[in-house]
């Protein structure tokens, strides 16, 4: 049997809404940049001090704008997570990142919490065991959900939420409308 779409399916799962823009906090954007500051003042001190010159200072200015790109490009993706629930499904994405998955692929939620060990950091994480994170540094909490994907695989994604509670009761309310069927069914109604 093929699985229902959400047009044989609209009632229920249109009320579905669930919205989080969740953001490190300040002291990681703060720390972001003072790494960046004290990189700059000793990569800039090293040719004012005369211990390099001319091609070798060019050398020193192009590290530091590579290392002023790198860190700008983390902290515009991989500070900020924004976590969508609605009639189609689970959106979540991390800058330019983004990952979305219809009801009919996702079979259970449930909070927890992050371990950082278990993924060796933060931001899109893959650990073994079809283990997946979607992570903020300084965000505890979150939601593990399971996946099944297009070839069958079950899949396992922690995604970091300061509401993480609600995100999971919403999963899972989606999750039994969905598996419920079409509401006139339900009833007895015919068309």
């Amino acid at each position: 049997m093929p699985p229902r779409t959400l047009q044989e399916n609209p009632t229920d799962l249109r009320r579905l809404r669930f919205n989080e823009n969740v953001r490190s906090p300040n002291l990681v954007y703060l720390g972001s940049g003072g790494l960046l500051g004290l990189m700059a003042g000793a990569l800039t001190a090293l040719p004012i001090a005369g211990a390099v010159d001319g091609a070798q200072a060019l050398s020193v200015y192009a590290a530091l704008g590579t290392a002023s790109l790198i860190t700008a490009f983390v902290m515009l993706n991989f500070l900020a997570l924004m976590t969508t629930v609605s009639e189609g499904g689970l959106e979540f994405r991390l800058g330019l990142f983004a990952r979305r998955f219809s009801w009919n692929q996702i079979k259970r939620a449930e909070t927890k919490r992050y371990q950082w060990t278990a993924f060796l950091g933060w931001g899109v994480r893959v650990a073994p065991g079809g283990r997946r994170a979607w992570s903020l540094p300084g965000v505890s909490g979150g939601v593990e959900v399971q996946i099944v994907n297009a070839r069958g695989a079950e899949l396992s994604y922690f995604i970091s939420s300061a509401r993480g509670q609600e995100l999971a009761a919403v999963l899972q309310r989606g999750i039994e409308e969905y598996r419920a069927g079409p509401r006139a069914a339900t009833h007895g109604e015919t068309s």
